[in-house]
């Protein structure tokens, strides 16, 4: 179906998941009770029957909280721990630390510390040597999701994360991080293609 603006898209993606939300309890509600009817009558099993109602009630209870009414992340493997994400073990250096000026706002560099880089482009870097190489693209990695993470720049990202010799376990098609803050400071995770 075509939606022609998106007022109607979102009231059409309400109605989806208004739909969404009574089939689950209908549909599930009646696979448990007809189960349960049919122990305690069919079968003859009363105690089994209402042990199944009981436990159905609550695995369907469950799953309405998983799928309803917790908001789903988008990579629960991705957790970028603070303000940037970094390709796998790299420590990010946030923009606003005093030690660079970025040259976006949303630019901030990945340092390693521990040397995970398979082919030496990214080499490995001391925390007290930090402020004096923290330009030097031998130690430091920039990142800038604005760029990086969108349209044609997530090749050129991919292709700078080979050569450093780098990882980067969200960065397939799925999912690719964004550099956003919910209103209470967390970390948001998300899909920056779209």
């Amino acid at each position: 179906m075509s939606v022609p603006s998106t007022v109607n898209a979102k009231k059409w993606a309400e109605t989806i998941k208004d739909i969404q939300r009574k089939a689950f309890w209908i549909l599930g509600l009646l696979l448990v009770g007809f189960t349960a009817y049919f122990y305690y009558s069919g079968l003859n099993r009363p105690v089994a029957g209402v042990l199944w109602f009981i436990g159905g009630f609550l695995i369907l209870y469950y799953y309405w909280v998983k799928w309803f009414v917790i908001s789903q992340i988008v990579d629960p493997d991705f957790n970028p721990g603070g303000v940037g994400a970094c390709p796998d073990y790299l420590s990010v250096v946030p923009n606003n630390s005093g030690l660079y000026r970025p040259k976006t706002p949303t630019q901030y560099f990945c340092v390693d510390y521990i040397g995970v880089s398979r082919n030496g482009g990214l080499k490995r870097t001391n925390p007290s040597e930090l402020t004096s190489r923290i330009y030097d693209p031998m130690y430091t990695f920039s990142i800038d999701p604005m760029t990086d993470f969108r349209g044609n720049g997530r090749t050129a990202f991919l292709e700078r994360l080979t050569r450093a010799g780098l990882s980067y376990s969200s960065a397939g098609d799925a999912s690719l991080p964004t550099q956003e803050l919910n209103a209470n400071g967390a970390p948001t995770y998300g899909n920056s293609g779209r």
